[in-house]
C-alpha cells in the first residue's frame, strides 16, 4: 500500500476512506504477531511513541489489549488528521 498515491496491490483506490482503512488494517496485521485479533501492550510497543500518542488522541484506550475494531477506528482517524495536516502544509 502506498499512502501517497492510494495504490493497493497495484490497483488504484480512488476512495480515500477505503485507502485509509486498508492501510490501517495492514498495520494491524503486521502488529498482531500472535494473530489473536487483538493488540497487546507489547505488540503496540512496536509503534513509535509519537504514533501511539496520536492513536490515544483518537480514541485508542491506553494500557489495555486493543481489539481490531478499536485499533482501526483510531488509526483511520489518525490517518485522516495527518492527511489534513499535509494538505494544509501544501496550501501554504
Amino acid at each position: 500500500f502506498c499512502a501517497m498515491c492510494s495504490v493497493v496491490c497495484g490497483q488504484q483506490n480512488d476512495d480515500p476512506a477505503e485507502a485509509r482503512r486498508t492501510k490501517a488494517l495492514s498495520q494491524f496485521e503486521k502488529l498482531d504477531r500472535d494473530r489473536d485479533g487483538a493488540l497487546s501492550e507489547d505488540e503496540l510497543d512496536e509503534l513509535p511513541r509519537k504514533t501511539i500518542g496520536r492513536l490515544h488522541d483518537h480514541g485508542l484506550p491506553p494500557n489495555v489489549t486493543v481489539s481490531r475494531d478499536e485499533y482501526l477506528a483510531a488509526a483511520v482517524a489518525t490517518l485522516e488528521m495527518e492527511e489534513q495536516r499535509d494538505r494544509e502544509k501544501e496550501e501554504e
